[in-house]
């Protein structure tokens, strides 16, 4: 995992955590939760999208065991270059 996401998943943990005991001890037991939820929902976010980003370094981690020591553009899906051609 990268480092950046692990610190973004602690301070929003550190954040709900906060929040929620804050609620609580007000009486604000709906809102605790809510906050709670709201800070799951968030950090499955990040989680999906870090997932699903072509460049993050699970999927270039896939790409470099699957290559050993080959040239790992044999293996990405690179579109093939075309010259421009300008407008007479």
């Amino acid at each position: 995992m990268d480092v950046d996401l692990v610190f973004k998943i602690a301070a929003i943990g550190i954040l709900v955590a906060v929040l929620n005991i804050l609620l609580s001890r007000a009486g604000r037991d709906e809102q605790a939760l809510m906050t709670t939820i709201a800070g799951l929902v968030v950090v499955l976010v990040l989680v999906i999208q870090w997932y699903t980003s072509p460049l993050s370094s699970h999927m270039l981690a896939q790409f470099e065991y699957r290559a050993g020591q080959e040239d790992l553009a044999r293996y990405l899906e690179l579109p093939e270059e075309t010259e421009e051609v300008s407008a007479p």
